[in-house]
């Protein structure tokens, strides 16, 4: 996964699919102030039971 930049809104969809997928975005500039993900920073994204990490690469 990489940490990018958004400019803009997203597009709407008119078809619904048939699957839905969950969906999670975080942003802010606490994100560049207080962690150091920077737009284009690598990161690894640990999957536990309730939980996920990130860290930077």
């Amino acid at each position: 996964m990489t940490v990018q930049e958004i400019w803009g809104v997203p597009k709407n969809y008119s078809v619904r699919p048939e699957t839905f997928y969950p969906y999670m975005k975080i942003g802010g500039m606490w994100l560049v102030k207080d962690v150091g993900f920077d737009p284009g920073k690598k990161v690894r994204i640990a999957v536990e039971p309730g939980r996920l990490v990130i860290t930077s690469m």
